[in-house]
């Protein structure tokens, strides 16, 4: 089935054995409806098709068998850039339909991707990440 989609997160690549390097992306359909589209070789693929944040693809999908109902598999050599959205507004025209009062909504709704809003910010710590990657993901 072909979908519309905008993709509004992905992944830093993740090396992979069965698929060589993988992005795990999220984004929203047309429809309303979040994805994760998974596996997906971003670098490994046509240059034509090397998406980015925000922008608005087509693809072929089929449910992927994680038990996660957003789950789907891109088929992507169907896979084409056809637009990106550039402003705030117009991705929020995407992504505030989507949004859910707390995380026990998202889960009575069946979801488990999505935005969630937030009441109250408790705390935040940052904190220096390792420079140096393990040997395998060099």
């Amino acid at each position: 089935m072909k979908e519309r989609i905008l993709i509004t997160v992905r992944t830093y690549p993740n090396i992979s054995a069965k698929h060589i390097e993988t992005v795990c992306t999220g984004g929203i359909t047309d429809g309303g409806q979040w994805r994760r589209l998974y596996p997906v070789p971003l670098r490994y693929v046509e240059g034509n098709q090397q998406f980015k944040t925000f922008d608005i693809v087509e693809v072929d999908v089929r449910p992927a068998d994680d038990g996660r109902p957003e789950s789907r598999k891109p088929e992507m050599p169907s896979l084409k850039i056809t637009g990106h959205v550039d402003d705030w507004p117009a991705r929020c025209d995407w992504i505030n339909p989507t949004i859910v009062e707390s995380l026990a909504a998202m889960q009575a709704a069946g979801r488990t991707i999505g935005p969630v809003a937030v009441r109250e910010v408790l705390e935040f710590i940052a904190k220096p990440s390792a420079a140096d990657c393990p040997p395998k993901q060099n």
